[in-house]
């Protein structure tokens, strides 16, 4: 899902993953449409300009869950997600050590755009353009053989 949150609420989804470093991993894959990620792509050249917007920033996040989510794995003993990822327009700053600072909005510096995927929701949505989580079996896409 493509929308602004604060940048509170981005560090929160962040620390999630951060601080669980031991916890499981049973996503294998994230998928996103490719019209879901030109429009996120698009969206960030309008808002920041082809001069600042030049990388997207991806990070690694887990998202709380709660009690009607039930559709979704979660970490065994924490209301937290899988693994999945929160792109973030970014200008590289530094070519040589790869430092890439996000892009915070023009209008509201305590903002930021977003494409997150597999944003949980109440039931699991055929309008999601993206996949992750991932959601319980036996939902879940075999692996290639």
């Amino acid at each position: 899902m493509t929308k602004d949150i604060t940048t509170v609420e981005l560090n929160s989804f962040i620390q999630n993953h951060r601080n669980n470093p031991a916890s499981p991993c049973i996503t294998n894959t994230i998928s996103i449409e490719l019209v879901h990620l030109e429009e996120f792509i698009n969206k960030a050249r309008r808002t920041h300009g082809a001069a600042e917007f030049d990388a997207i920033k991806i990070y690694f996040i887990r998202y709380p869950l709660t009690s009607n989510q039930g559709h979704i794995n979660k970490l065994p003993d924490k209301d937290l997600s899988q693994i999945s990822l929160a792109f973030v327009p970014a200008k590289v700053t530094d070519k040589t050590d790869w430092i890439v600072s996000p892009l915070k909005h023009p209008d509201d510096n305590n903002k930021i755009s977003t494409l997150l995927v597999c944003e949980p929701a109440n039931t699991r949505s055929k309008d999601d353009r993206t996949g992750a989580c991932p959601p319980k079996p036996p939902v879940c896409p075999p692996t290639l053989g």
